[in-house]
């Protein structure tokens, strides 16, 4: 299954075409990358181990953000009050 799924995620910025990450419950650590597609509407990565801040910037197409129960610190970007679509996010511990 994905759990057993580890290492980094890597850099989705020339995933052109992706619009949906589903990337629950993986091992999957470090920081979210700095560059994400523009296409991006859904980015499910919660129960992982990432760390570190958000992005500065968020795809403006992005519509649903899951990131509960990692271990992400600091303040939340102001590009997020931008995000016009985005109707669900969850950043919980």
């Amino acid at each position: 299954g994905l759990s057993a799924l580890s290492g980094t995620l890597p850099p989705l910025g020339r995933c052109t075409r992706l619009t949906h990450a589903y990337l629950f419950g993986t091992a999957l650590s470090g920081t979210l990358p700095r560059s994400l597609p523009g296409s991006l509407q859904e980015l499910e990565c919660s129960r992982c181990r990432l760390s570190g801040t958000l992005p500065d910037t968020l795809p403006r197409a992005l519509q649903y953000l899951f990131l509960e129960s990692n271990r992400l610190s600091g303040t939340l970007p102001a590009s997020l009050s931008r995000l016009r679509s985005l109707t669900e996010l969850e950043l919980s511990d």
